[in-house]
């Protein structure tokens, strides 16, 4: 007969083993049983659900037990359904909302023309570009910004206003969501983007910045 060196750790092994059987089994008696073991799984750390305590009390019955009664079964699955269908109404407004923006969207100015703009960023995008030198960051912004009439307007990097800090040295002030900008650019192209028209503007200057509050 074989003796047990720890104990401990042999009756651990031992209930994970019937753990696991026992979720395995839940699984295949319920239709949707992988599903809701993966929802609760997920919704342990979830930032809404993880508040929850009739949620958490189910994460932590799967965990001790490696499964739910049937009543609790049909309640995950019942806030399973309500999040999908409030998702599905969210989705289909934010399309909706697209879609009625695309149609009345306009290019601004002429491409190849230079003008005077007066926007409000709407987003700064940051992504990962190439590094061509040591001292680049490899991080490439993109300003999003809109008229009064809700035209977009796009610049392939960050707008800052030239300024001087409280010692009398250069500084620098981007822009930032919420901001208003001011300055001269070039009209580099008219395009499209998820349906609606945007303008690519080039070589910003005269930049004023004005912080929204």
């Amino acid at each position: 007969m074989a003796v047990i060196q720890n104990k401990v750790a042999y009756y651990e092994a031992k209930q994970r083993y019937i753990i696991d059987n026992a979720n395995k089994t839940f699984c295949r008696k319920f239709e949707r049983g992988t599903e809701v073991c993966h929802w609760l799984w997920n919704a342990e750390n979830d930032e809404f659900w993880g508040r929850n305590e009739f949620v958490q009390s189910l994460c932590g019955a799967l965990h001790s037990y490696g499964k739910l009664t049937e009543g609790q079964y049909k309640a995950v699955c019942k806030i399973i359904d309500k999040q999908a269908a409030r998702q599905a109404e969210w989705d289909a407004k934010r399309e909706a909302k697209k879609a009625q923006e695309a149609a009345s969207s306009n290019h601004v100015g002429v491409v190849g023309d230079r003008m005077q703009f007066e926007l409000k960023v709407v987003a700064v995008i940051e992504y990962d570009k190439p590094k061509f030198h040591y001292h680049d960051s490899s991080v490439g912004h993109i300003t999003i910004m809109e008229d009064e009439a809700g035209n977009k307007v796009v610049y392939m990097n960050i707008l800052s206003e030239k300024t001087k800090d409280e010692h009398g040295y250069e500084d620098w002030v981007p822009a930032e969501k919420g901001d208003t900008v001011l300055f001269m650019a070039k009209v580099k192209e008219h395009g499209v983007r998820d349906g609606a028209k945007q303008t690519i503007v080039q070589r910003p200057t005269k930049i004023v910045v004005i912080k929204g509050e």
